[in-house]
């Protein structure tokens, strides 16, 4: 009877542990965000319709960097990405980017966006003048479409000087991915879509097995077991998956057309941002992939071609084509103003410094560079306007 009595209390026991944990991991996921790239990669967005995700509102995301560190992701009123203390004067530029630019791996004062912000604070200071708000308005998965589906809702009310668009190789990829989720009407407007992370709306009554599956529990569990009977998915295999994905686009007739056809948004969206008083500037930042491409290519022996950017000249082989090259070609057909950071990350000896393990997003380093090249492109840019006024 004793022993009875024994595993009777171990089982409430053992039982009281399990419902705890489960509490626990419904009330704070912390422990969750190592192991769900889904959770780190859309940083609280939303699945949405019209829109394709849906921006956090007034809301602190806590996300794990690759260090393991926790850092706390800000969203303001209008699912702006904001520093622990909002600036309160009025907004001057806003930039629109995807995973890079809204950089969940790294504080908020340690992305390009506030670094520059307090450079350009600090210059203006002597001079007793204060710069406007830098805006990071970046979600994941963002590209031009994406930018132009939440213009009304989202950027359309604030007073900008500027608007930088931060175009990288992914913003290509996500292109893609939104417009297989997202059905238009003929005059272009979203009717209705369906996110790829979304849950289907059931209509019959969940099973046993279903309320099973949505255990915290279980779902931390399954990929701790994944890891222990197959292995853990090395970062090599991960770059062979984003390898073969821009390789069926890029070996594709249709290439340059879809890539052309991702940036088309950024003509409406010019003239919507021009029409409030604001200016459309590209921004062009490479991932550590093309980076080496293009090196390999400078490297080859080839007779190479000097094509020259606002920011230098960059040498490229005369067969190679690649997503910098469309956007080159974009930019001076529709005469956008272009800002190319790839000629610094080519030039450099060792520009993988610059990057997060993940060869897409930018490291603390990579961050700080990309202010500086910003800050030189927009002082050229200043002292060129006033020479164009003395004129």
């Amino acid at each position: 009877m004793l022993k009875i009595r024994g595993i009777i209390v171990g089982i409430l026991l053992l039982a009281g542990v399990i419902v705890s944990a489960e509490y626990y991991l419904r009330s704070d996921k912390s422990p969750l965000l190592k192991l769900s790239p889904q959770t780190v990669r859309f940083a609280g967005w939303k699945p949405s319709e019209t829109m394709y995700l849906t921006p956090p509102v007034s809301r602190t995301i806590k996300q794990t960097a690759e260090s393991g560190r926790l850092i706390n992701v800000r969203y303001d009123e209008n699912g702006f990405r904001v520093g622990p203390k909002k600036p309160t004067q009025k907004n001057h530029i806003l930039f629109l980017g995807d995973e890079c630019t809204l950089a969940t791996n790294v504080e908020a004062e340690q992305t390009y966006i506030a670094i520059w912000q307090e450079k350009q604070d600090r210059y203006l200071k002597q001079f007793s003048l204060r710069s406007g708000r830098f805006v990071n308005a970046a979600q994941p998965d963002g590209c031009p479409l994406l930018w132009l589906l939440q213009d009304h809702n989202r950027f359309a009310r604030f007073p900008v000087k500027f608007v930088m668009c931060v175009l990288t190789p992914q913003s290509f990829r996500n292109d893609l991915q939104v417009r297989r989720s997202i059905t238009f009407d003929s005059q272009g407007f979203p009717v209705s879509g369906y996110h790829p992370y979304a849950r289907p709306l059931e209509s019959k009554q969940p099973t046993q097995f279903d309320n099973l599956i949505q255990s915290q529990l279980v779902k931390l569990g399954i990929p701790i077991l994944r890891e222990l009977f197959l292995g853990k998915e090395t970062d090599k295999n991960q770059g062979s998956a984003l390898k073969r994905i821009e390789s069926d686009l890029i070996s594709s007739s249709e290439r340059e057309a879809l890539a052309m056809m991702a940036l088309e948004p950024l003509i409406e969206l010019r003239e919507r941002i021009r029409s409030r008083g604001g200016e459309v500037i590209l921004v062009y930042l490479p991932d550590m992939g093309e980076v080496l491409t293009l090196k390999r290519k400078m490297s080859s022996g080839k007779t190479p071609v000097l094509l020259a950017t606002k920011t230098g000249q960059a040498v490229l082989d005369e067969k190679s084509q690649n997503y910098r090259d469309i956007v080159q070609g974009f930019a001076q057909k529709h005469q956008f103003r272009l800002c190319d950071t790839s000629t610094f990350f080519i030039s450099d000896q060792s520009p993988e410094r610059y990057f997060s393990e993940d060869r897409i997003r930018l490291s603390i380093e990579g961050h700080e560079k990309i202010a500086e090249l910003l800050m030189d492109f927009f002082s050229d840019k200043t002292a060129e306007s006033q020479t164009e006024r003395k004129r």
